[in-house]
């Protein structure tokens, strides 16, 4: 019964953990991605920005300086590409960790030259149009190349399992302490069980006492009722068939003799009677024979009065030894063997 309630108590318990983990690590994962996918595209369009001056001037020493200086400031950044108009390596710079190709992912955003148009009047009036393409006006774009910034999961990976890590061990706990309340509940109920059940126990053998106890005063009472009407009643009764016998010697022949061997027939049905009831009170032959011998009369007597079937008394151990306020012993077997050439043994009965 306790291990039962702690199953019930820590099944459920068991699947809301392994539920928790199992949403703790994909939200863990989640936020790895989501974190790359929107801190890739702004370092990507940050840099970009900034390296304009740097690309178009040619400085890439400086670039470099600043690249690094980034690889450095965000373990999170594997690997950062400046690339010309035609995707021609200009600076490339590389995080000292090692990282998986398979979960790399790249960021792209291209580098832009803004132009700003002024119309200017030379000496003689006119604007002045040197260099300026035909058509342009105001604030032209160019595309003068692309920064490609690839990123690595595995520095966010280690900051979200540490996490993970912390949330396993809270979870673990909590699990832990409910399976020891649980463990207390059902230590508690399984004792309060046993008392009820030792309870139980002490009121059924005190029944069976006075169960034993009653059985033994009618027992008593029975044997004593027997005793009575075999020593008292049938002695009166053997004692006026006696008497009505002598009556009708002194007088042969009359009525008196008539009215004698009436009394008499009374007296004799009566004294069967008494035996009878004795019997059935409390049978002699226990007192005479014992259990056991009254066990094999009375299957001598079903053997001798049924002709269709034959009773044999198979008895063992010591019946002397057996309490008196036993309310049903099992005593002995009887097996029927009918008279027919079949070996097929009949069922046992017990009695």
């Amino acid at each position: 019964m306790r291990t039962r309630l702690v199953a019930m108590t820590a099944m459920p318990l068991a699947y809301l953990f392994c539920t928790f983990v199992w949403y703790a690590y994909q939200s863990r994962l989640a936020e790895v991605r989501e974190e790359m996918a929107e801190r890739g595209p702004l370092v990507a369009k940050v840099l970009a920005d900034s390296s304009e001056f740097s690309v178009v001037a040619r400085r890439y020493d400086d670039l470099k300086l600043t690249i690094n200086g980034l690889l450095r400031a965000d373990p999170s950044i594997y690997r950062i590409d400046v690339l010309d108009a035609q995707r021609r390596a200009l600076v490339q710079a590389t995080a000292r960790a090692p990282a998986s190709a398979a979960e790399l992912r790249y960021y792209e955003a291209p580098v832009l030259k803004r132009l700003m148009w002024v119309s200017v009047l030379g000496p003689d009036g006119k604007p002045y149009q040197k260099d300026k393409p035909a058509g342009a006006s105001g604030v032209t774009v160019e595309t003068m190349g692309y920064v490609r910034v690839t990123m690595s999961p595995s520095a966010l990976l280690l900051r979200q399992t540490r996490r993970f890590y912390v949330e396993l061990a809270v979870g673990s706990l909590g699990l832990l302490a409910c399976v020891l309340l649980a463990w207390q509940l059902a230590k508690g109920l399984d004792a309060s069980l046993q008392a009820s059940m030792r309870a139980l126990r002490e009121a059924d053998d005190e029944k069976r006492r006075l169960i034993r106890k009653v059985n033994t005063a009618v027992e008593d009472e029975r044997q004593s009722i027997a005793l009575e009407i075999h020593d008292e009643l049938n002695a009166t009764l053997i004692a006026v068939r006696l008497e009505a016998q002598r009556i009708a010697d002194l007088n042969p022949e009359g009525e008196t003799r008539a009215r004698a061997q009436s009394i008499t027939k009374l007296a004799l049905g009566l004294y069967n009677s008494g035996r009878s009831l004795v019997r059935r009170l409390r049978p002699e032959v226990l007192d005479m024979l014992g259990l056991d011998g009254a066990v094999e009369e009375l299957v001598r007597h079903y053997d001798s009065a049924r002709g269709g079937c034959r009773f044999e008394l198979q008895a063992q151990g010591d019946f002397s030894r057996m309490e008196k306020t036993l309310p049903s012993p099992r005593i002995a077997s009887c097996r029927r063997r009918w008279p027919t050439s079949s070996s097929m043994r009949a069922p046992r009965t017990r009695r």
